[in-house]
């Protein structure tokens, strides 16, 4: 969710609400 970031909000890579992807 972050700029530059396209991941989704689903699945291994998925993002947190504020926007930091997790990984």
């Amino acid at each position: 969710g972050a700029a530059g970031h396209r991941t989704p909000n689903t699945g291994p890579t998925a993002e947190p609400a504020n926007g930091v992807p997790a990984s």
